[in-house]
C-alpha cells in the first residue's frame, strides 16, 4: 500500500491486478488532482486469493477514513469487496471495464463470464459498483462479423439486465512520447505488439497466428512481433519474423517508426492502446473488423472483414510500394485529436468529482 501525492482532496484507493501500462497510465493522470493508495491484488497463487482479500480487506479498514472512492481496472475477484462495500453505500466504486470481464469467446474459453466461480464475482462486482467506465462502446455492445458465425459482444449480450450506469471514456495515449521520426520506411514492413503470445490460446486471441501465416506467404516482407520471444506452436523457422521482448516505450516508440503498417487482427479488443501507439508514430493501420478498431483506424487504415488468410493476401497485395508519409502525419492527427491523455484526464476526473469530496 503506497499513499502518493499530497493536496487537499481525499484519496482514491487505487485497485488492480498487475501494474500493467493502461494501470500505470491512469495513476499518472489520477494523481495530478487526487492522492493515490494503491493496492495491488496480485496472488501468487490460486490458493494464496483469500489471503489477498485478508489483506485488501485490512488496508480498506485501516485507510478508511482516507478515501471515500474505490477505483478498479477490471472486474473478478479484487473487486468482490469493494462492490460489496458499495452495495451497502459504505463507499463509492468505480470500476475501469476493459474486456475481459465483458466479453466471451466461447470457441477459445475466453472472457471471466464462462468461468463459473470467477464469473459469479465478476457479474456481483458489475451489479454492485457505483459506476462503470468502459475504455469503449464496444465494452457494452457490438457484433463480430469478423468470425464466422457472427457473434454478439459485450455486457449488454451477456448481462441484458445490468442497471449499473456506465460512462465511456476511452483510453489515453501520450502523443508526445509517441511520435513520427522517420519518413523514410520500407513499405512491406509491418509490427504488432502481443504478450503472453506463449500461450495458445493468447495467441488465437491476438491474431498472431494468421499474421505467421501471411509471412509464410510473403517471405520478402518483414513482419515483427514485441512482447514475447516465444509463440506457442512456433518454432522460429520464418526468417521475415522478428520476435522481440517487452520493451520500454522510448524503445517502442522507435520500432514503431522503423515500419510502415501495424497489424491489430485481434479476434476481440475492448480499445487497442498498441495500435493507437503505432498510429501516433505514422504507421498505418491494417485491422481486424472487431469492436472499435476499425473506427480507430479511420477511412486512413485498412479493414480485414473477415478473418480468412486469402482475403489478407489480397489486401497485402493491394498495398502501395511506398510508405506514404502525409498519410502518416493525418493518421498522428486523429489520434491527437481523439484519443490523447488530456481528453481521458478530463473525463475520468469528471467521474471522480462526483463521489470524492
Amino acid at each position: 500500500m503506497l499513499l502518493c501525492g499530497r493536496n487537499r482532496f481525499m484519496a482514491v484507493f487505487y485497485n488492480y491486478i498487475k501494474y500493467s501500462s493502461f494501470v500505470a497510465n491512469d495513476a499518472s493522470l489520477i494523481i495530478k488532482k487526487h492522492p493515490l493508495l494503491t493496492f495491488a491484488f496480485d496472488p501468487t497463487s490460486k490458493v494464496m486469493t483469500p489471503l489477498v482479500w485478508i489483506k485488501q480487506i485490512f488496508y480498506l479498514i485501516i485507510y478508511a477514513n482516507k478515501y471515500n472512492v474505490i477505483y478498479s481496472h477490471s472486474a473478478g475477484y479484487h473487486t468482490f469487496i469493494p462492490s460489496l462495500l458499495s452495495a451497502l453505500n459504505l463507499k463509492k466504486h468505480i470500476i475501469i471495464l476493459h474486456g475481459s470481464e465483458s466479453n466471451v469467446l466461447p470457441s477459445i474459453s475466453y472472457g471471466n463470464l464462462l468461468k463459473p466461480i470467477l464469473g459469479w464475482f465478476t457479474r456481483f462486482s458489475i451489479n454492485n459498483a457505483t459506476e462503470l467506465v468502459p475504455v469503449s462502446e464496444a465494452i457494452l455492445q457490438s457484433k463480430s462479423e469478423y468470425l464466422s458465425p457472427s457473434v454478439e459482444m459485450g455486457l449488454m449480450a451477456n448481462m441484458p439486465h445490468l442497471k449499473t450506469p456506465a460512462t465511456i471514456i476511452y483510453n489515453g495515449i501520450d502523443t508526445s512520447q509517441f511520435q513520427i521520426e522517420h519518413s523514410i520506411r520500407n513499405p512491406y514492413s509491418f509490427i504488432t505488439v502481443a504478450s503472453g503470445i506463449h500461450d495458445q490460446k493468447t495467441k488465437k486471441l491476438k491474431g498472431i497466428d494468421l499474421i505467421l501465416d501471411i509471412a509464410k506467404l510473403f517471405p520478402f516482407y518483414h513482419f515483427t512481433i514485441v512482447g514475447s520471444e516465444t509463440i506457442f506452436g512456433y518454432g522460429n523457422d520464418l526468417l521475415n519474423v522478428k520476435l522481440i521482448k517487452n520493451v520500454p516505450n522510448e524503445k517502442l516508440g522507435q520500432l514503431y517508426n522503423q515500419n510502415a503498417y501495424y497489424l491489430q487482427l485481434s479476434l476481440i479488443e475492448g480499445f487497442g492502446v498498441a495500435l493507437c501507439e503505432a498510429m501516433a508514430c505514422g504507421c498505418v493501420p491494417i485491422v481486424s473488423n472487431v469492436g472499435i478498431l476499425p473506427t480507430i483506424a479511420t477511412e486512413n487504415g485498412y479493414v480485414l472483414d473477415k478473418k480468412e488468410l486469402n482475403l489478407l493476401s489480397i489486401l497485402i497485395k493491394s498495398l502501395p510500394n511506398k510508405y506514404d508519409l502525409a498519410k502518416g502525419d493525418i493518421l498522428r492527427q486523429s489520434i491527437i485529436d481523439r484519443y490523447q491523455n488530456e481528453i481521458r484526464f478530463n473525463g475520468l476526473l469528471k467521474i471522480l468529482n462526483k463521489y470524492v469530496y
